[in-house]
């Protein structure tokens, strides 16, 4: 008997290679740009920030649209609380961030419904003197009517949906989905 040596096997070597290059095997997981499930936000998804953080990081993530017409849409939506100080001015939402937050909502949510349905006003809240407009549910104005007071102190949960062209500069379109007492 002769002393054989193993033999090399050329499709054992072309398996292993397919499974190890990206974009060729089966699990490779193709990225989506539309709606996908959601999960809810639990209270520690939202990261401690302030909202001048948020408004000079507006390009940060994916962004779609086109900056000359003046707003772009995100699909990194920057789960944020901060505390600020409610002002107790309203305003209904202009149309240019109603636009935006539709767009916003049919190419990233899984429920269109649940941003642009009871979005009809917006509330100045001041952080550090600068004041900023938010997007607030019609539940939230009532509950912020009933329980606060100009000047009270609230800690906001919110999330940027992207920005739009306000004169010479960029601000942020954010949307408030809950809030509490500051501890």
């Amino acid at each position: 008997m002769k002393n054989e040596q193993p033999r090399f096997r050329f499709d054992f070597l072309l398996a292993l290679v397919l499974a190890c290059v990206p974009g060729v095997g089966l699990s490779h997981a193709q990225e989506t740009t539309g709606p996908i499930p959601k999960k809810a936000r639990s209270l520690e998804d939202y990261k401690l920030r302030t909202l001048r953080e948020l408004a000079t990081t507006l390009t940060g993530g994916p962004m779609r649209g086109d900056q000359e017409d003046g707003s772009v849409i995100s699909g990194d939506i920057v789960p944020s609380r901060m505390t600020v100080i409610y002002t107790g001015s309203s305003r209904p939402i202009p149309q240019i961030k109603k636009d935006l937050i539709i767009r916003w909502a049919r190419q990233y949510a899984g429920s269109p419904d649940h941003y642009t349905v009871n979005r009809e006003a917006e509330q100045l809240f001041t952080e550090n003197g600068v004041d900023y407009w938010m997007s607030i549910p019609k539940p939230l104005i009532q509950q912020f009517e009933t329980e606060l007071k100009k000047g009270d102190q609230v800690e906001l949960y919110l999330i940027r949906l992207g920005g739009i062209r306000n004169k010479d500069k960029w601000e942020s379109v954010l949307l408030v989905e809950k809030f509490a007492m500051p501890k």
